[in-house]
């Protein structure tokens, strides 16, 4: 058991936050004179993805393609990524009336193509038009694509990407952002060509990043090896300090050059993140954020039919509402989150079940 099941939950719930506040109630969380920026979860996840790509990478050595692990991954995350993208367009056909001019889209013809890439996990990939379905399901995409490529170098020409390709893909993903963008909010909405998108950029760099966390993380383990208790306890609290303080430092320094700093953050409490902890968490609190944290992807791919449709509908004018309202609305938003989310999981493990019968009938 480490320490990264937890902070999967906290910047799961740092993502509906921002996205949350952003759209419904216009920024009001962030400090006054600040820019509320905690979209730059999205580069933890980025680097955990990376950081576990590459573990799966060398256990498996030769025996599993780069075409092998993708398809593992889509069995993995296609089931709840179709569903959640199912269930957000049923809403959006149900409630026309909520749409905004723009998304008039939905029911013409030239968006129909758009719909298809999005529901095959390709959201803004050949096409930056719009609008979308799920729209933060972009990450997704991103994922599966920057993955693959990844993989496939560690797989067949390690030394290759560890000393060349990868920091080539960090320094130059990083470096256009920093640039071009001047802060890492961009999404597959975001204008690029196909590749060169700054959405797939900023993936491609997180999740090269997330390659040598998992080297650095061996060496911070094979160091801690010769230390005692009190070194042990120093570097779990710089990876506490370190991921704790991108949470509290984005909260109001958003979408600013500091995002690269928050980077080399992630980067070191990620790394000593996943180091296991020699003593075992009770069975009660170790069975909670094992169950919590496997719902954190449908949580990511759901929120968004309740944040962009449902509660908007729900709550009309939300610029009359007090700070104790949006408060008790927010709780309201979690709690209905984590049930859907819940709900998604019995759904898709009956779905399972049911094939499962089905094949062993035969």
């Amino acid at each position: 058991m480490n320490a990264i099941y937890l902070w999967r939950i906290i910047y799961t719930f740092m993502i509906m936050v921002y996205h949350f506040d952003t759209h419904f109630f216009v920024r009001a969380i962030a400090c006054k004179g600040g820019v509320f920026g905690w979209y730059i979860a999205v580069d933890f996840f980025f680097i955990v993805s990376g950081f576990l790509l590459f573990k799966k990478a060398e256990e498996s050595g030769d025996k599993l393609s780069a075409a092998g692990y993708t398809w593992n991954r889509i069995k993995k995350i296609y089931p709840s990524y179709l569903l959640a993208f199912i269930l957000t367009y049923l809403v959006i056909v149900r409630y026309t009336e909520w749409m905004h001019d723009e998304y008039i889209a939905f029911r013409a013809i030239d968006g129909i193509i758009d719909n298809i890439l999005e529901a095959l996990m390709l959201q803004g990939i050949f096409t930056n038009s719009g609008p979308y379905v799920n729209y933060t399901a972009w990450y997704i995409s991103v994922l599966i694509i920057a993955g693959y490529f990844i993989y496939f170098f560690l797989s067949k020409k390690k030394e290759l990407f560890l000393y060349f390709l990868g920091p080539v893909m960090i320094l130059f993903g990083y470096g256009y952002l920093y640039k071009q963008i001047g802060n890492l909010d961009v999404t597959t909405a975001t204008p690029g060509i196909v590749f060169l998108t700054p959405a797939m950029l900023r993936g491609f760099a997180g999740m090269s990043l997330g390659v040598y966390a998992n080297l650095f993380s061996k060496m911070i383990r094979e160091f801690l090896e010769r230390r005692g208790t009190c070194a042990r306890i120093c570097i779990r609290a710089l990876s506490v300090l370190c991921l704790a303080g991108v949470a509290v430092l984005s909260l109001r320094y958003g979408e600013t050059t500091y995002d690269f700093f928050y980077v080399i953050l992630l980067f070191l409490g990620v790394s000593i993140a996943f180091i296991p902890y020699r003593r075992e968490l009770k069975p009660s609190i170790k069975k909670i954020l094992i169950f919590t944290s496997n719902l954190t992807l449908n949580m990511y791919l759901i929120h968004n039919v309740f944040r962009e449709w449902i509660f908007p509908h729900i709550y009309k004018h939300a610029e009359v509402l007090t700070d104790i309202d949006k408060i008790l609305i927010m709780l309201v938003y979690f709690a209905t989150v984590i049930v859907a989310s819940v709900l998604m999981d019995i759904v898709l493990k009956g779905i399972r079940n049911l094939f499962t019968k089905k094949g062993m009938t035969k």
